[in-house]
Parts: C-alpha cells; sequence; structure tokens
C-alpha cells in the first residue's frame, strides 16, 4: 500500500501543470521546453548519483527547471529529499529562485521529477547565464523490493543514524 501511495505521488508530479506548487505562481503562458539532456556532475558523483535528465521550461518571466530523477543506483536503495536546488548564478541580479519541488521518496527503479523555479529578467531569457545547480537527496536504509523503512521506532520511518546526505554540483546554461 504504501509503495502504491508512493508511486501516484511521483505519476503526478511528472507534469508541470500537476504540480500545485507551481500552479501557484502567476507564470503566464510557457514559451517553450528544451529538449531533455542528462545532467553532468562538476566532480566525480557518489557511487549512489542516480540518473538525472534536465529539462528546462521557458516562460515569459520565469524558467521552471525539472529534474527528472531515476534511481537506478547499483546498491539498490531508496532515495529520500531529492532535491534540485540553484545554489549560485554568473549574474545574480538576472535569476532569483523562488519555488522548490522536492521528491519525498524515490524507491529503486523508479522516476520522479523534482522542480525549481526562478524568476528571469525577461532580456536574460536568451543570454548566456551559467547556474550552479546542486541535487541534494538522502539514501535510506529500507527493504529493497517495498522501498520501506526498516528502522523501527522511529514515527517518521527513519531513524537518525539510517540516512546519509549527499550533495552533488551539477551545472547548468539558462539558454535552451
Amino acid at each position: 500500500m504504501r509503495r502504491a501511495l508512493t508511486d501516484a505521488q511521483l505519476a503526478s508530479q511528472l507534469q508541470l501543470h500537476n504540480v500545485e506548487a507551481l500552479r501557484t505562481i502567476e507564470m503566464g503562458e510557457q514559451i517553450r521546453s528544451s529538449s531533455a539532456f542528462v545532467a553532468r556532475t562538476s566532480g566525480s558523483p557518489a557511487s549512489s548519483f542516480p540518473k538525472v535528465m534536465l529539462v528546462k521550461h521557458f516562460f515569459p518571466r520565469h524558467l521552471v527547471i525539472e529534474a527528472r530523477v531515476s534511481n537506478v543506483s547499483i546498491d539498490s536503495r531508496t532515495l529520500g529529499s531529492v532535491a534540485f536546488v540553484v545554489a549560485e548564478s554568473s549574474d545574480e541580479s538576472a535569476v532569483a529562485s523562488i519555488v522548490e519541488v522536492s521528491i519525498k521518496t524515490l524507491p529503486v527503479d523508479a522516476t520522479g521529477s523534482a522542480w525549481c523555479a526562478l524568476t528571469v529578467a525577461p532580456q536574460r531569457l536568451d543570454t548566456v547565464v551559467s547556474l550552479t545547480c546542486e541535487l541534494r537527496y538522502k539514501i535510506l536504509n529500507g527493504d529493497v523490493a517495498t522501498g520501506v523503512s526498516l528502522n523501527f521506532g522511529d514515527r517518521h520511518g527513519f531513524g537518525a543514524n539510517s540516512t546519509r546526505t549527499f550533495v552533488e554540483e551539477l551545472q547548468v546554461r539558462l539558454v535552451s
């Protein structure tokens, strides 16, 4: 039952227009979306680093970056609190993060979308602005088949020693 709820949550968050936090932003009509491209880490990724495809969705004064995260790690662990965060911009005055939507739980062999909405100066949408982004996630101890935590007694489903937090730095250019 828990896996079915997780799968339903992941499915609802795969489409831009279904994400509640993004619907509350007055972005106007969507101009275009980029093709999906593979995110590259700035350094050597952790062995648990998931597969990440990025799609940029352009609006008149906003950019929404979708990080499609696939948990295909070789160690068969469930990921939690998967967030795509813009850490800094080469032009701080042109870009500001306003909303981040994370993936609560990402079981093995599942794909979900984390989102980051940015306000962008309209004249900068077609110029090169480099963004330093991070994919932040935790590796949760859990049953490989169900994704259910194996730490009993903690009301949140995982104990203090059951997670390891990772931050992977990614580079993204603003233009498509």
